[in-house]
């Protein structure tokens, strides 16, 4: 409310009620207001545009930040953006339940790694690029679709389509489609056939690997 209306309203209330039970009526109104404020949850947008942001601080950084640095920069903002753990479990399918729980958190654990530091490895340097929200649409299940572009001053933009699902009352990112190629069906196929042929310790080596190359060749 603003303090012009509040004003009113407790003036109304006194008039109502009396003195002595107006001031706490609007109390209340007041902390339930802010309590609904506070339990909403942020738009899919909005939970883009903080990815966003984040990617081109350390963009912006990238020298003084270093690998590392960005990689500090990023991660938090990621482990919030992504629901990892659920990305995990669509990528193995119905090879998931036939993990251990530790086995469980070591993936979510190796994939959360991989996944900051490709970030970290790809997003180096700064040309003068942004971003732009292009629609955000429902999809079925309650997901939501949220179009984006990478704006290159030099080059072509970059189609970038987050989808998104809620979960504990946040909007996550489940999948990234880049140019109209989805990051989940290439990793579920391609760690489908490695923990099919070779089992789970093998992938995870696979994934140790990849992260050491993007580290060596950031």
């Amino acid at each position: 409310m603003s303090s012009t209306l509040m004003i009113n309203f407790e003036d109304f209330l006194r008039r109502l009620v009396g003195v002595s039970c107006a001031g706490a009526l609007v109390a209340v109104i007041s902390v339930c207001s802010s309590s609904m404020a506070m339990a909403e949850p942020l738009a899919p947008t909005a939970t883009v545009d903080r990815l966003h942001s984040a990617l081109l601080e350390a963009m912006k950084d990238a020298d003084a930040l270093g690998f590392e640095g960005r990689k500090g920069k990023l991660a938090p903002v990621i482990t919030e953006s992504f629901d990892l753990a659920f990305i995990c479990k669509v990528i193995l399918g119905r090879r998931w339940d036939e993990l251990s729980r530790d086995e469980h958190a070591q993936m979510i654990d190796t994939f959360t790694r991989l996944t900051v530091t490709t970030y970290a490895a790809r997003f180096d340097g700064f040309s003068g690029e942004s971003f732009r929200i292009v629609e955000e649409k429902p999809m079925n299940r309650g997901r939501e679709l949220v179009r984006t572009e990478l704006i290159r001053p030099a080059d072509e933009p970059v189609h970038l389509d987050y989808v998104m699902h809620r979960t504990k009352g946040q909007w996550r990112i489940v999948n990234v489609v880049a140019e109209g190629v989805s990051d989940l069906s290439l990793k579920r196929a391609d760690y489908g056939s490695v923990i099919k042929r070779d089992g789970f310790e093998t992938l995870m080596q696979k994934l140790e690997a990849q992260i050491d190359d993007l580290k060596n060749g950031a």
